[in-house]
């Protein structure tokens, strides 16, 4: 780890999935509350609510995730105008210590406001219209801290879409981008932050999943792509699934999809290849929520 005589920030992630409804995966925060006051002092102490995932790996374990820092992971503290990243050399981590890149220095502030990813500016929040796949995970989702000490009480701004993905007996089919659209409502672009979640204040209504190399379906164990959306009820929402050959898979929702801020909705999908081209509808339950798919 990088030694500094400058402040050093520690994160702590430590929390467990709790709950499963018909809805929405919840997980639960146990929360540190041995956090420093002094705003003299050279560290933050910072934690994270309910937090489905981050940047970080998702790790299974019997209660459901475990969410662990990765090495390198940064995230962005203001004190007024001035801004300042911090970095973590730790991995796999509940527990973390992040400290200022380059030796940058932070002044004390009555305020700061932090956010994960560093990526963000107060000044001009964007939820971005591609997002890159990520095994078991999902890439920069977005959080953010006020604090008039150096106690960082991290939330998180979004909810997470979930597709757990197969394909029927003996087709095949790989995905290399699934792309999410819903006339009415924003999934990406400007935004505001509302109690506590992100309010797109845009006019996108699409954001879409690339994946760098394509990714092959099973037909016994699903596949998982998260998708960071802003909470909402998405009715209809309308899924693209395009495969690296060419192939594509259009679904509508039958109802409202919801989504939770700080919560994960679940949607089943097993696609039949061979139906690609042909335009025929196929009912598609989403067992998670009770809303079903259809395809268009």
């Amino acid at each position: 780890m990088k030694t500094n005589k400058l402040l050093t920030l520690t994160v702590f992630f430590a929390f467990a999935f709790i709950s499963c409804t018909k809805e929405a995966v919840t997980y639960g925060l146990n929360t540190e509350t041995n956090a420093g006051t002094d705003n003299k002092a050279k560290y933050f102490v910072a934690s994270v609510e309910s937090s489905p995932l981050t940047k970080t790996a998702l790790y299974e374990s019997k209660d459901g995730y475990d969410l662990k820092w990765s090495y390198k992971d940064r995230i962005k503290v203001y004190s007024g105008n001035a801004a300042v990243l911090f970095e973590t050399e730790s991995s796999y981590a509940t527990s973390a210590n992040f400290s200022p890149v380059d030796g940058a220095h932070l002044p004390a502030a009555d305020k700061y406001i932090a956010f994960y990813p560093a990526s963000l500016d107060k000044d001009n929040l964007t939820l971005p219209e591609k997002q890159t796949w990520t095994l078991d995970s999902v890439k920069g989702f977005p959080m953010y801290a006020e604090s008039d000490t150096r106690n960082l009480s991290f939330h998180n701004l979004c909810g997470i879409i979930r597709f757990r993905i197969k394909v029927k007996t003996a087709d095949t089919f790989n995905v290399s981008k699934i792309t999410l659209s819903c006339e009415n409502s924003g999934l990406s672009g400007a935004f505001r932050i509302v109690n506590d979640a992100a309010v797109v204040t845009s006019k996108n209504t699409a954001v879409t999943l690339e994946c760098n190399s394509a990714v092959n379906l099973y037909t016994f164990t699903a596949t998982d792509f998260f998708i960071t959306v802003p909470a909402g009820n998405y009715y209809p929402l309308l899924v693209n699934i395009a495969s690296s050959d060419g192939k594509e898979k259009n679904y509508v929702s039958d109802g409202s999809i919801p989504v939770k801020r700080s919560e994960i909705t679940s949607i089943n999908l097993t696609i039949d290849a061979s139906s690609t081209t042909d335009g025929s509808l196929e009912s598609i339950p989403v067992s998670d929520i009770d809303v079903n798919f259809s395809e268009r």
